[in-house]
């Protein structure tokens, strides 16, 4: 009997004519479509260039129970989001033959009761019979924590925070690192990167500060802002009246340089508070999550 191949595809396709003398062909125009009959495939081939189209299909696959784990080729280009979810491009049919045989053989093999009824069978089912296959992560500046792992979320079914999962997965050593993509830090609240940096007076921790030029008089020793010493266009010292014309031996600019407006405390470096964009928390820089961005395979 042949091997199976289901192509999904919006308009009428001749692509499946070249593969009919190795594979037995079905043709769905969509998920929904499929879902009538569901015959399950050896293979499936998504047709056509519409991104949207393929992207949805896609993610379709990849959440069913009993399509997630298979071969899935694509015959256009797709987005950089779901790159991790395909095999790749379209074969031609004897070196798809080859791929199909190749992973019936590791299926025939693999064993394990919790394939369709958990995240963690389905997750370890899709990477074994994939052995070289790493799972990237997608950055999206948008998303809280400016990165997704696509394929964890559709095997998921979008239940897991992929995240935490990770974490769960690494400490019981199912998963191991490959290469490091970032590392950035995270709200304590909430974990998201989107967060702000502020500078704020290091004495009432008020946004309101601003920079000031001050003065510091010799002779007497009066230090005030620069604008209370001036005087018709020169610098006289507003308590003891003595008129400062050289910087060094009249005068100098003391090294406090900014000034909260709330307090009226001068100081020289400001401190940091960090404002949590998506929770509005704030926090110290200290009390920031460190998080690193990897690529997993299996261990």
């Amino acid at each position: 009997m042949n091997d199976t191949l289901i192509f999904f595809s919006q308009e009428k396709t001749n692509l499946s004519d070249q593969y009919h003398d190795f594979f037995g062909i079905h043709i769905f125009h969509d998920y929904a479509e499929w879902k009538n009959e569901k015959i399950l495939p050896s293979a499936i081939i998504i047709t056509g260039k519409d991104l949207n189209y393929i992207a949805a299909t896609l993610g379709q696959i990849r959440r069913d129970e009993n399509l997630f784990e298979s071969l899935c080729f694509i015959t256009e280009s797709v987005s950089v989001f779901n790159s991790n979810l395909i095999d790749g491009q379209l074969p031609q049919p004897l070196q798809l033959q080859e791929r199909v045989h190749h992973f019936l053989e590791l299926d025939s093999v693999y064993k394990n009761s919790e394939t369709y009824t958990s995240d963690l069978g389905r997750l370890i089912k899709y990477l074994w019979l994939r052995p070289d296959f790493i799972i990237h992560p997608y950055h999206e500046w948008q998303h809280p924590r400016f990165y997704r792992y696509p394929l964890l979320e559709a095997l998921s079914q979008d239940k897991l925070d992929s995240f935490e999962w990770l974490k769960s997965l690494t400490n019981t050593k199912l998963l191991q690192p490959v290469a490091l993509t970032d590392r950035q830090r995270e709200c304590k609240y909430c974990h998201s990167s989107h967060l702000s940096f502020i500078d704020v007076c290091s004495n009432c921790q008020s946004i309101d500060i601003e920079l000031q030029a001050s003065l510091h008089c010799f002779s007497c020793g009066h230090v005030d802002v620069q604008e209370k010493f001036l005087h018709s266009g020169a610098l006289i010292c507003p308590k003891c009246s003595t008129q400062l014309r050289h910087i060094g031996s009249d005068y100098d600019r003391p090294i406090e340089n900014h000034r909260c407006r709330s307090c009226d405390y001068s100081f020289v470096e400001s401190s940091v508070m960090v404002r949590c964009a998506m929770c509005t928390k704030e926090m110290a820089p200290d009390n920031l999550f460190e998080s690193k961005i990897q690529s997993w395979q299996l261990s």
